[in-house]
Parts: C-alpha cells; structure tokens; sequence
C-alpha cells in the first residue's frame, strides 16, 4: 500500500511511534475508548465497533468476501484528541485511514491538511457523522495531492467471524 494515508504519521493514529502504545491497550481493553451501541451504533460490517488494530483492520477489508469501495471499520485509536480511527476500502484494494476528532463533545473527520474543508463537517455524535457520510463524499487529497471522494457503505452482513 503507498498512498499518503500510509506515508504521512500525522493522518492515521497508529504510526510506528505509537504502534507499542496501541498493542498494550488491546491487552487492557477497559482503557479503551467505549465501544458500546449509544455511543457508536453500526460500522460497515453491523457491529457496535470492531476492536482491531490497523493491520487487522485492512486484513478484514481486503479479505472478506463481497467487501466494495465504502465499506468501512471503525476502530479505537490510541490518540487523547482521535478516539477513533475510520479504515475504509476505497479501490481496488487501497485502504484509507482517517483520523476522527474528539473535541467539546463534537466529532470531525482529519486532518484538515488532507480533508476538503468546504465540504467537511462538524456532528454531535458519532452516528450522525456515520450517518452523513453513508449519503455524502468524504472529499480528501491523496499522496499526489489528486482530489478524490468515498461515500460510506455499510456491509450486508448481521455477523462477521474474524479472521
């Protein structure tokens, strides 16, 4: 995978830096940011969020039968301001990871430097920014600072068995 999501450390929360700190969290999960359906009703494959690491993250977009462009995880991230990261298959098997922004109990897609800020928006809630991203792009530049967009698609699955 080489696109800039990859390449740059400030656009996904788990560069290497932060890779240790992230695999000791797995080990305790009750210092895990809250997973439970209030907070966070539905990721791509019907579940509340899916506790994995980036890796297994882009192994699950990548290798689970059926999974398009827009399908999408939401995960913990191991960031105070980013409590979550968005991993969502964009084509022809590149995965993109998107920081999202915790601040006054508002949530935000970033970093600003990648996100069209015309077009980005600010939601009360988690499910209200899932929500508006199943029906609108998300506008963002790549590693060749080429415009591109992803709209969300939840995946037509009641379970997933992990890999």
């Amino acid at each position: 995978m080489n696109n800039f999501a990859s390449m740059d450390p400030y656009f996904d929360d788990e560069d290497e830096e932060n890779e240790e700190i992230y695999r000791r969290l797995l080990r305790n999960r009750e210092t895990l940011p809250s997973c439970d359906t209030t907070t966070l009703p539905y990721s791509s494959f019907s579940q509340p969020c899916i506790l994995c690491s980036r890796v297994e993250a882009e192994n699950i977009l990548t290798k689970t039968s059926n999974v398009q462009p827009g399908h999408f995880i939401i995960r913990p991230s191991a960031h105070t301001n980013y409590p979550y990261s968005l991993t969502v298959l964009f084509n022809n098997k590149i995965i993109y990871h998107f920081q999202i922004c915790q601040s006054s109990n508002k949530y935000s897609i970033e970093p600003y430097d990648k996100i069209d800020l015309l077009t980005s928006k600010v939601f009360c809630s988690l499910s209200n920014l899932v929500e508006y991203y199943l029906t609108h792009p998300i506008i963002f530049q790549d590693d060749d600072n080429k415009r591109n967009s992803i709209t969300l698609k939840l995946y037509p699955m009641i379970e997933l068995t992990r890999l």
